[in-house]
């Protein structure tokens, strides 16, 4: 997977019961300066991999490179209750189901929209 980023939190990587924030390439706020790239980041994807990207506000001074975003702990929190996921649909019922009950508290900071993708084989 290549991606770029324009100020908002990295993707969420969980795998095997385990999560990470993807290291974060260097980037503006979309549409702040003009004339100005975006660099990218790589991601090896294996199948049963689950990532989340969030759409929330940009992430305030941009954190450095591999930090954590407010709000990602609570999220990665949850990565023993997602290794058992068949599917995105299971997987967005597991993280909201943690907001609405409160074992997901602070997460994920902001967020407006979860877009979540299931590698299969």
């Amino acid at each position: 997977m290549v991606w770029a980023q324009a100020g908002h939190a990295a993707p969420l990587l969980f795998h095997a019961g385990t999560g990470r924030s993807l290291e974060r390439p260097a980037g503006h706020l979309l549409g702040a300066p003009r004339d100005i790239g975006h660099a990218e980041q790589h991601a090896v994807l294996a199948p049963g991999d689950l990532l989340v990207l969030r759409s929330g506000g940009p992430v305030p001074a941009a954190p450095p490179p591999g930090s954590a975003r407010d709000g990602d702990d609570a999220l990665l929190a949850l990565a023993p209750r997602l290794a058992g996921v068949t599917g995105a649909r299971d997987a967005a019922r597991v993280i909201g189901e943690a907001l609405r009950t409160g074992t997901g508290a602070g997460a994920p900071g902001g967020a407006d929209c979860l877009l979540i993708a299931l590698v299969r084989e």
